[in-house]
């Protein structure tokens, strides 16, 4: 109670600062700014207490404080009053008392309530009860990113931040790598060299390499030309299995096999050239 952001910064500066080392505070800068730095998956990321407090409320959300008060059990509405200070906790027995007596008296009275008064009364007092949290806001962005990219076809491009500095035509290296390996790409990368990355129709790779074949590119049959890429890959030097696999209705080429077979085509037609 009566806590801050100074008084929060304070805390994990005495009770946190040597204990993890994920978490450090420093004696001068830090410290006099009331930053922070948690070492996370990634790297070190340094945090501002301003604000801190205020954005972290664990406060109680709209659309469980109308659920309730819209309930018809009268035990169930009086778990949450409109008054602020009961709905945070404050209740008493003078608030249950009071609220007995108005039943008494509204059970006496003629059920004509005067609901514009009641209405607008209900406004302010949800207005005061309720401030909108930063959790409120990310789930309504989260919505409408959903949205957003339920209606498009989205490519996802992968940042590496080539230096710690925002220096330009910096490569450091050893940051570089770290970042490929903590996100899984060297990892992706792997895995797509042990297997077969590159895809085509038999049709299609006929077309794209039948600079290898040396008769006429035609298919009566259902696998001729299943038998003229069986050939463009035998022309070209590749071996199968550690190259490439032909099947009933593509051929599969692994990275390094792709590679070799689009490098000996560039080689062929620019021996093939007539300058």
């Amino acid at each position: 109670p009566g806590g801050n952001d100074a008084t929060l910064h304070e805390k994990m500066y005495n009770n946190l600062r040597g204990r993890y080392k994920t978490f450090t505070i420093d004696d001068d800068t830090q410290r006099e700014h009331q930053l922070f730095s948690v070492k996370h998956f990634a790297g070190l990321v340094e945090y501002h207490t301003d604000e801190f407090c205020a954005k972290n409320k664990n406060e109680l959300r709209q659309e469980a404080i109308e659920f309730v008060r819209s309930s018809t059990d009268s035990l169930i509405k009086i778990l949450l009053p409109p008054d602020a200070a009961t709905a945070s906790g404050a209740a008493s027995a003078e608030y249950f008392s009071k609220l007995s007596r108005e039943e008494g008296k509204k059970k006496r009275r003629n059920n004509k309530p005067d609901n514009n008064n009641n209405d607008r009364s209900r406004v302010h007092k949800t207005q005061k009860l309720q401030q909108r949290t930063v959790g409120a806001y990310f789930k309504d962005q989260l919505l409408e990113a959903m949205n957003f990219l339920r209606a498009s076809e989205p490519h996802f491009i992968r940042c590496i931040k080539p230096n710690d500095f925002n220096i330009a035509d910096e490569m450091d290296r050893e940051r570089t790598i770290e970042q490929l390996s903590y996100s899984g790409v060297l990892e992706a990368i792997r895995i797509s060299k042990a297997g077969y990355s590159s895809r085509f129709t038999h049709s299609e790779f006929g077309i794209r390499f039948r600079c290898f074949y040396k008769g006429k590119l035609k298919a009566k049959k259902k696998n001729d030309y299943k038998n003229i890429c069986i050939a463009i890959l035998n022309e070209a030097g590749l071996v199968q299995y550690d190259d490439w696999q032909v099947g009933h209705t593509k051929v599969f080429l692994r990275t390094e096999g792709y590679s070799k077979l689009e490098s000996k085509k560039r080689e062929r037609l620019y021996g093939s050239a007539a300058i």
